[in-house]
């Protein structure tokens, strides 16, 4: 195969992230886009030098591309990640996996009884120094956790959730801060802990977005079984969109980690501090935070590594499945 030809089905605000992040690829080759608005399927494939279409179904059944990269509204992941797989594709997926356990489950089994790659952007675990952080937990150095914190203080107005018409609504959406935002913070958190929780105890508000039908504001508990609590508090509606912050109290020490950098204060004095890593790439990420989207780069590049290679990921999907259930359980333990 002298390249992966690969369509990206969602022309939306996510869209010039992966067209970037595969300009920059060796061995991948955007061959076709999708979009339900014609005008901007066809701005895009202008953009990209491909085909373009408006129904993805007729576009993977037309074009039998190698790969997908789904960018839709969150309520279709599943849908077309398993209707791409079941027609030879593998598929790159955007968080969320899902907004349900039940459909998030289905991706996994579709994955592996069709024998395709699925994989799901949580970005962050790319980071230097998360990378750092996620190999002392592995070692054991650390030791047993304690407890810990999580917090994600952003700012998304009325606009935001006026640009699009899917999202403010639990249907389309599946939920606000928690889905959208924190779900990031979240995934990284349980990363880093390796271990499935044993409950969730959660409360919910919106506090100032009288438009939407999905929260703004999210707080509780993580408990696991050794008795540990992880206590989170998410927003949405801060004054701007603050680094977001994770602190584990383990046995042999505590972790820190505030946006891009972490620190490591252990028992008897020590202290290691990582902190993000230069990168350099074209396009669309020389203008935008490295943390977030240079670390977007990496994965995908990662992801066609994988399947160059026949390696195994380093997003494993079964840590994704985690997120999802305690992504989904917050907001089950409300409604």
């Amino acid at each position: 195969m002298d390249a992966f030809r690969v369509a990206i089905i969602g022309c939306g605000r996510v869209f010039s992230l992966h067209a970037s992040a595969l300009s920059d690829i060796t061995g991948a080759e955007i061959i076709a886009v999708c979009d339900i608005k014609e005008k901007i399927a066809k701005l895009r494939a202008s953009e990209c030098k491909c085909s373009y279409y408006t129904d993805y179904k007729k576009m993977i059944l037309a074009e039998k591309p190698d790969v997908v990269h789904i960018c839709l509204p969150h309520y279709l992941h599943g849908e077309a990640s398993i209707f791409a797989m079941e027609n030879g594709c593998h598929v790159l997926c955007e968080k969320p996996m899902e907004i349900s356990v039940a459909s998030a489950q289905k991706m996994i089994q579709t994955s592996e009884s069709q024998n395709k790659t699925l994989g799901v952007i949580f970005q962050n675990r790319y980071n230097h120094a998360s990378k750092s952080v996620k190999r002392l937990f592995e070692s054991g150095v650390l030791g047993n956790i304690l407890g810990g914190r999580v917090s994600l203080w952003w700012s998304r107005n009325a606009e935001y959730y006026k640009s699009s018409a899917w999202k403010g609504r639990i249907k389309y959406e599946g939920g606000g801060v928690v889905v959208s935002q924190a779900v990031h913070v979240l995934d990284l958190l349980l990363w880093f802990v390796g271990k499935v929780p044993y409950s969730v105890n959660a409360n919910i508000n919106n506090f100032d977005h009288d438009k939407i039908e999905v929260e703004d504001s999210a707080y509780g508990v993580i408990r696991f079984d050794n008795g540990a609590l992880i206590h989170f508090d998410f927003t949405n509606n801060y004054s701007y969109n603050a680094p977001m912050e994770i602190e584990i109290h383990c046995q042999n020490g505590i972790v820190k980690m505030v946006g891009d950098k972490a620190e490591v204060i252990y028992k008897d004095g020590r202290v290691d501090a990582f902190s993000a890593e230069d990168f350099q790439a074209n396009g669309e990420y020389s203008s935008t935070k490295s943390y977030w989207i240079a670390s977007h780069f990496l994965q995908t590049k990662d992801f066609y590594h994988s399947l160059a290679q026949g390696d195994s990921q380093f997003m494993n999907l079964e840590s994704v499945f985690t997120t999802t259930k305690v992504m989904c359980a917050i907001l089950k333990s409300v409604r």
